[in-house]
């Protein structure tokens, strides 16, 4: 085991004392809040259910609604409730990858 550290071997790296460590640390959080925000995984998954829970929100107002003939075609089509153009409409498939 290393006499200087807690490797169980001889390790022969830089060993810096822990005052300096915690010296440094101190430092680091003195200067670093007013500067710098720190991402955590955390902070990153609630980006990301954010992001899920409006896209949500948005694929429920933007739902398949009532049936109408096509004026010279004749063929039967669906309408958009949130912006009544055909369905699915360009919001739905932007969010699909459609569009």
């Amino acid at each position: 085991m290393c006499p200087n550290c807690v490797t169980p071997w001889k390790c022969n790296g830089p060993h810096v004392p822990d005052w300096k460590v915690t010296l440094a640390a101190e430092y680091l959080r003195s200067v670093l809040p007013d500067s710098v925000t720190i991402v955590g995984p955390e902070s990153v998954f609630a980006e990301r259910d954010e992001a899920r829970a409006a896209i949500a929100r948005v694929e429920a107002l933007h739902v398949r609604g009532h049936e109408y003939i096509e004026p010279n075609g004749g063929a039967v089509l669906h309408a958009c409730e949130g912006c009544d153009d055909d369905w699915p409409c360009p919001t739905i498939r932007a969010i699909r990858g459609d569009a």
